[in-house]
């Protein structure tokens, strides 16, 4: 059964595919460069990080667009909301787009 974002809950870990979007690349206090983005299907979206970002990253998730990836990340709480902190992420397209489109409630 598929993991969706509104499934999630803080201490759980998760492989799936999700899109991501608001895809930027920042510093940390420490210098390094990490990604943040938001992953997002039809039940609602979660902010995400990935510590120590790669070049490789970069190219794969460019910053400013969306792009479909498989995601494994751990559940936290930070300030009071979910966020998942991503240990590995590749591009991969869904075959099935349905969880993906909005539905009406």
């Amino acid at each position: 059964m598929r993991a969706s974002i509104k499934s999630l809950n803080v201490g759980t870990t998760v492989n799936e595919v999700y899109l991501l979007s608001n895809i930027e690349y920042k510093a940390a206090k420490n210098g390094s460069m990490f990604l943040s983005c938001k992953l997002v299907d039809s039940t609602g979206e979660v902010q995400a990080k990935k510590w120590s970002s790669t070049p490789q990253d970069e190219a794969k998730f460019p910053a400013g667009r969306s792009a479909y990836a498989r995601v494994s990340a751990k559940i936290e709480e930070y300030n009071g909301n979910k966020q998942a902190i991503i240990s590995d992420l590749s591009p991969e397209t869904p075959a099935d787009l349905s969880p993906f489109v909005p539905t009406s409630k």
